[in-house]
């Protein structure tokens, strides 16, 4: 359920969103991650759409949050007050869209840069190495 309530002269709109996800233990916490960095993350589908082709928004991000024992998609969208339904309705369009096809070669890009940044840290890249073949995620590129 979704509820926005009119404040008049009110020029901005905060809108966050949690939804459950997966435990960091669940097999699928990359994949997921990783889908998540594509959807909302750095350079992003959702801030590239938003923000830069449409102009609809300040600040717009989707991430993944855990507890070792629960797991949250959070996202936010900083915009115009009058711009707060259109940028809702993008949004959503987004995420239909990634249900239906993730596109193969953002996603391979994507994988990239994150093994970029976690070959050069010191963070346990166990689990981020079963990334190599970025067909994993969610079926198959191009396919979920």
């Amino acid at each position: 359920m979704l509820a926005l309530v009119h404040k008049p002269g009110q020029v901005q709109s905060q809108v966050s969103l949690a939804l459950r996800s997966v435990r960091r233990t669940h097999p699928d916490f990359w994949k997921l991650s990783l889908l998540m960095n594509l959807f909302g993350g750095g350079d992003s589908m959702l801030y590239t759409r938003l923000r830069e082709d449409l102009g609809l928004v300040y600040a717009a991000f989707f991430t993944q949050s855990y507890k070792w024992q629960a797991g949250t998609l959070l996202g936010y969208i900083g915009c115009k007050g009058d711009k707060t339904s259109q940028a809702i309705e993008e949004t959503v369009k987004i995420m239909n869209s990634l249900h239906r096809e993730v596109p193969a070669d953002e996603l391979e890009q994507k994988r990239m840069d994150v093994l970029t940044v976690l070959s050069s840290t010191w963070t346990p890249l166990t689990h981020w190495w079963k990334l190599t073949d970025a067909t994993t995620c969610g079926g198959t590129a191009g396919h979920p």
